[in-house]
């Protein structure tokens, strides 16, 4: 694990950890860049579903196969 020192406005940094209930500023910051990574997973994944990520599952074979 890398160490960063970086300079945040502590107003900013006291809010966040009022909001997030979090109990360290790493573990805010942590749980801040970890909710960025997921929301733009969920996001690359619905753009995906819209590309017709999912096409296969409106096919009536396909979704007989996987009830069995």
């Amino acid at each position: 694990m890398a160490r960063t020192l970086v300079d945040l406005p502590d107003d900013l940094v006291r809010r966040a950890m009022e909001l997030t209930g979090a109990p360290s500023k790493k573990a805010m910051i942590t749980g801040a860049l970890e909710e960025l990574v997921n929301r733009e997973a969920q996001l690359e994944m619905i753009d995906w579903v819209e590309q017709g990520g999912l096409a296969g599952l409106t096919d009536p074979d396909v979704l007989a196969d996987a009830r069995r």
